[in-house]
């Protein structure tokens, strides 16, 4: 009996040193490894379709899915944007599942936060990372001793995009949801102005109608807005923070806006007065240049705009009906490559190492 129970401890031992060895194995052949690219697709609408693809840079291979390849769960339910923050975590908001996911660089998550609130669009001070909450608010995400906790204050009806730059934030409040009662839109034209030292609004300025992308760039403030899709069209405006003067820059139907810091490009795209989809082009502007400088045009079906490095520019493509894709163009303006997204409107690519 003596011996039976030591050889059944044996197995035992050696069941587990193996359980461990494949868990490592497993850990070891994750399919996000190497340099390349993140997709957030922004899925269909009720279809808890959103996802993640990962592009390999070195082999061109396609990981469809990543986010639920990695996890074992899927993404949710309109996947709105992703932030990668200065230490590598990535920050997902999907809003109509209203959630947070916070990852580690290879996609495999590290927290996640159900909320009350509806995601939209992400901005950091480098220290903390700030989301925009179309109720109504701006969340602020903290990380104590690896407690997340979201804390909020009260900005404008439907904000949509969010800018940090010398301790305040920019958030652009669309109202993209107000109506009149009878179905017909109000949409809002303010900019709230947030400290982030006491965490509160403080004032806000008055842009054109239906504000969407906010970027904070040499100096001042840029914000894109879409108009009533009437009689009030879209527009690209300038804040000087300094006395919260606006003026406008002479663009045509902007529609989204990236910026890193060296750069900030404008991908303008829209509709005729026939309803007929204008095919897209990207405005650069550089540091120290106010004007913005054509880069290319002729991108069909443009949807989303992201940058990456060298001066790239990343344009997700849609006809909001099949899988998508992403087109690769550089500096120079030329077309360096085109990716299937492996997904419905893709909305967002972030670098991927």
């Amino acid at each position: 009996m003596r011996n039976l129970i030591k050889f059944n401890v044996l197995l035992f031992v050696i069941a587990s040193i193996a359980a461990s060895c494949n868990k490592e194995k497993k850990e070891e052949i994750s399919p996000i490894s190497g340099k390349g690219i993140f997709i957030l697709n922004n899925g269909n609408w009720n279809s808890n379709d959103a996802c993640i693809s990962f592009i390999d840079a070195s082999t061109g291979a396609t990981t469809t899915s990543a986010f639920e390849t990695v996890n074992g769960i899927k993404l949710g339910d309109l996947g709105q944007d992703m932030y990668k923050a200065a230490d590598g975590k990535i920050y997902i908001a999907v809003s109509n599942s209203k959630t947070i996911f916070i990852t580690d660089s290879r996609l495999k998550l590290i927290s996640s936060l159900q909320l009350d609130y509806s995601p939209r669009a992400f901005a950091s001070d480098g220290k903390d990372v700030y989301v925009t909450l179309y109720e109504g608010y701006l969340g602020r995400i903290d990380n104590n001793a690896g407690q997340w906790k979201l804390s909020t204050t009260k900005v404008g009806p439907n904000p949509e995009g969010v800018a940090i730059a010398d301790g305040k934030a920019w958030v652009a409040n669309s109202g993209g949801y107000v109506t009149d009662g009878n179905g017909f839109n109000i949409y809002n034209n303010t900019v709230s102005v947030v400290d982030l030292s006491t965490f509160s609004e403080t004032s806000t300025v008055t842009v054109n109608t239906n504000p969407k992308d906010v970027c904070a760039f040499n100096g001042y403030i840029y914000v894109s807005s879409l108009g009533n899709y009437y009689d009030i069209p879209a527009a690209l405006q300038r804040i000087d923070p300094s006395s919260s003067t606006v003026a406008d820059i002479d663009i045509d139907v902007p529609y989204a806006l990236a910026c890193d810091g060296k750069r900030l490009a404008v991908l303008c795209t829209g509709y005729d007065a026939d309803w007929n989809l204008i095919p897209g082009c990207i405005y650069d502007i550089k540091s120290g240049e106010a004007t913005p400088e054509l880069l290319c045009s002729g991108i069909e079906n443009a949807y989303s705009i992201s940058l990456g490095k060298d001066g790239d520019s990343f344009v997700g493509t849609s006809d909001y009906l099949t899988e998508g894709k992403v087109i690769l163009i550089d500096a120079e303006g030329e077309q360096l490559d085109s990716f299937e997204s492996r997904g419905l409107n893709p909305i967002r690519v972030v670098d991927a190492r």
